[in-house]
């Protein structure tokens, strides 16, 4: 397991100029509740938007219910310095223009640590 977090920690550097400039935004939608028909529809539009932003998209997925199933909204970290494109990342998203998202918080993030390299003795460097 601790050479697959060293690779993504690799993947993740090389793949963004983040670790030495600016900060990305986190993208944190949560859906409205019985969205799941409408969600099905626009799926594979919703995952060509993603994939178009690129190596600007440095990692997205769902957030789960409770259960661990159910898919209660979605979150992505975008490599942009500029707030108003995370802005428009998200309102261009497909989800977002069926209406699927009830709620859409846009936060500046910046790295710490990464892939278990925190620990009760403080950061590890790999």
């Amino acid at each position: 397991m601790r050479d697959k977090a060293v690779s993504q920690v690799y993947v993740f550097k090389t793949m963004s100029n983040t670790t030495e400039a600016g900060m990305p935004f986190l993208i944190i939608a949560e859906d409205h509740e019985g969205k799941e028909i409408e969600r099905e529809a626009v799926r594979e539009a919703h995952r060509a938007h993603l994939a178009s932003a690129g190596k600007k998209l440095l990692a997205s997925g769902a957030i789960l219910g409770g259960d661990g199933k159910t898919i209660t909204g979605g979150a992505s970290l975008l490599d942009t310095e500029d707030e108003e494109e995370a802005r428009r990342f998200e309102r261009d998203d497909p989800y977002a223009q069926a209406g699927i998202r009830a709620k859409v918080t846009i936060l500046p993030w910046r790295l710490h640590w990464w892939c278990g390299q925190f620990s009760a003795e403080g950061f590890q460097s790999y």
